[in-house]
């Protein structure tokens, strides 16, 4: 079981609780919070670069992940980490941005329950806009048998 990385709304409530970062804008705030849960999915990069690899290429990736690990260190399990701190980063900011604006926006009593659904599926959309092509880039820098600069995974500039 991997450990839980702390929810971005008991950062916040963190956050709110101190002197010196109570009157942070809430922008600042839901920044530091994607920056944090970031963090805690770079340290999680092996199991993720395990995962994706018998998803792109089945059992036989673990072999081929055992082998560019012989050949060049466990750091290669780490391959993809820029790209997924800054998808993380992309997908959760706009996803709590959105969702905070629309909470401060929306009418209950005119939305009711659906206000919540609206809000999540909105939020979902913006975030996943936003992030897609970072998640790409990753998930082929990660599951590539020789490690690759991120020059290199994007291809020739046009």
């Amino acid at each position: 079981m991997s450990p839980v990385p702390p929810h971005p709304e008991q950062m916040q409530s963190f956050l709110d609780a101190h002197s010196s970062t109570s009157g942070l804008p809430i922008a600042a705030k839901t920044m530091a919070c994607s920056f944090v849960a970031s963090l805690f999915r770079i340290c999680i990069m092996p199991i993720d670069t395990v995962k994706t690899v018998q998803q792109v290429q089945g059992r036989s990736g673990l072999n081929a992940l055992m082998s560019k690990v012989m050949a060049h260190g466990p750091l290669c399990l780490y391959d993809g980490w820029m790209a997924t701190q800054a998808a993380s980063l992309v997908s959760h900011y706009p996803w709590f941005a959105t969702r905070n604006f629309l909470r401060s926006t929306l009418d209950a009593q005119w939305w009711g329950i659906y206000k919540d659904v609206l809000i999540g599926v909105v939020a979902a959309i913006v975030s996943d806009l936003s992030s897609n092509s970072m998640r790409v880039l990753k998930t082929f820098k990660q599951t590539n048998e020789t490690p690759m600069t991120y020059r290199e995974v994007r291809g020739p500039a046009h």
